[in-house]
């Protein structure tokens, strides 16, 4: 062999520079290609505070998915986010800022809260609790085979991915395992 060349004739370079030899030397150092997904977390809190929508990038490993947080390349950009009505009109809530960065630009490294979704109550005569669906719509190569669309988990990674906020929820305290109201 004397050269590599692909179809768009990119040529390999002989890694001893030696051709009299007639060994053609490879040393790859191309960057490691993972198997990745984006992921929307879910997110609640209540009706009156804007509610961050933690996106981010992770990779398959033996041990499932993990963050990604050495990904400088991938770029998240808030106007990709699409609002779909579930109880709560996509006009009474939106992406508050628009902004974009890279993964790294935040701790921990790997996932963003910059995307930020506009508290729907905005007033003690406008109240509005209820849930959006957020979509994401990511490059390709970071879709993946999620159960909720309306295909099921079908073999084929062609998803964006989805989550739910809710306005109008507190989560409450970690240290209560139980709690009853009773009325009198």
């Amino acid at each position: 062999m004397v050269s590599i060349i692909d179809g768009d004739t990119v040529v390999t370079q002989d890694e001893d520079n030696d051709v009299s030899n007639g060994i053609f030397t490879l040393n790859p150092t191309a960057p490691k290609i993972r198997f990745g997904r984006a992921q929307l977390e879910n997110s609640y809190g209540p009706d009156t505070s804007d509610l961050p929508q933690t996106l981010s990038i992770n990779y398959f490993t033996a041990n499932g998915y993990v963050l990604s947080a050495t990904d400088t390349c991938t770029l998240y950009n808030s106007t990709n986010i699409a609002l779909t009505n579930i109880d709560l009109g996509e006009s009474k809530t939106a992406v508050k800022t628009l902004v974009d960065g890279k993964f790294t630009d935040e701790l921990p490294f790997g996932e963003t809260r910059s995307i930020i979704l506009t508290a729907p109550t905005t007033g003690p005569t406008d109240i509005n609790i209820g849930q959006v669906e957020v979509i994401y719509t990511i490059s390709e190569w970071l879709q993946y085979d999620w159960a909720y669309d309306t295909e099921g988990v079908d073999g084929l990674f062609n998803d964006n991915p989805r989550a739910v906020a809710t306005f109008g929820i507190y989560r409450g305290n970690d240290r209560i395992i139980y709690q009853r109201e009773i009325d009198k």
